[in-house]
């Protein structure tokens, strides 16, 4: 763990995601968790060394990001879940105007994570209720496709 977090500044935004993915997924302490958390909520926020690694974060990342959010959300500290909120929030404005870019299991992904944070009590503002309802406008065309043979 001490090792991914001394090369954490030096990989891209969705290698961040995936580590935070992965830290939370093996439930990590949650302290290494939430500050895998606030390196990915530095990139989505603003400038500084992990933003100017790469500007732009993949859908997965996007996804995996707002997994790990949500999953913090309901198992943290104060501060862990209000740090939760805001990365949540960064997540909801970078998605929201790419929804159409999202997979269907990326989509999905991102549907959990805002229900679980919401649930929680973790919610995340008009960022996440705009980001709920341009994700059920980007799942429309998904109902309509015929199933995989």
């Amino acid at each position: 763990l001490q090792e991914c977090l001394r090369r954490q500044d030096h990989v891209t935004p969705h290698t961040q995601s995936v580590r935070l993915w992965a830290a939370v997924r093996l439930r990590l302490p949650a302290q290494a968790c939430v500050d895998l958390l606030q390196r990915c909520g530095r990139a989505l926020l603003g400038p500084g060394p992990e933003s100017a690694v790469e500007t732009r974060w993949c859908p997965q990342g996007l996804a995996n990001v707002a997994w790990a959010a949500a999953k913090i959300c309901s198992g943290s500290t104060v501060a862990g879940r209000a740090l939760a909120m805001l990365v949540c929030a960064a997540v909801a404005d970078r998605a929201r105007p790419r929804l159409g870019a999202f997979k269907p299991l990326e989509l999905s992904m991102m549907a959990w994570a805002f229900a679980t944070a919401n649930r929680t009590g973790a919610a995340c503002g008009l960022s996440g209720r705009r980001l709920a309802a341009a994700l059920a406008q980007a799942a429309e065309p998904l109902g309509t496709q015929a199933p995989a043979s």
